[in-house]
């Protein structure tokens, strides 16, 4: 039995129907990278607020490996990015392909640079997610 995203892929093929251009994807924010309490100092939650299992199981793979939180920081928003990325083209975090891969690069040249909040204007606020 296909699951959601196969089905889609597979209605796509039948029909002939193009994936959408990566330049013209909406794609809604959910989930959100929080500071963690315990061994990993950041955390990626979902949109009911629990850990994304896959990410917690890599993020602490980097913590066990020696590195450093800011890095480990990156590599949850980045990922948070890819996961909110997967859920506009219908596929699942474990079943992505190279396709989905290419289309996520396209995606984030196309995409309007983010302008981080400046720490010297009165109003301006740092955002993680």
């Amino acid at each position: 039995m296909l699951d959601r995203a196969e089905t889609a892929k597979f209605v796509c093929v039948l029909a002939n129907i193009p994936r959408p251009e990566p330049a013209q994807l909406v794609v809604q924010r959910f989930g959100a990278v929080v500071a963690g309490s315990g061994a990993v100092p950041w955390l990626l939650l979902e949109e009911g607020g629990a850990e994304h299992p896959g990410v917690s199981d890599f993020l602490r793979q980097m913590v066990a490996s020696d590195y450093g939180a800011s890095s480990v920081r990156s590599y949850a928003l980045a990922l948070l990015r890819w996961l909110r990325f997967l859920r506009a083209v219908g596929v699942q975090w474990d079943r992505a392909g190279r396709e989905d891969t290419r289309d996520f690069v396209l995606w984030m040249r196309a995409a309007a640079p983010a302008r981080p909040a400046s720490r010297g204007r009165p109003g301006a606020s740092a955002h993680t997610g």
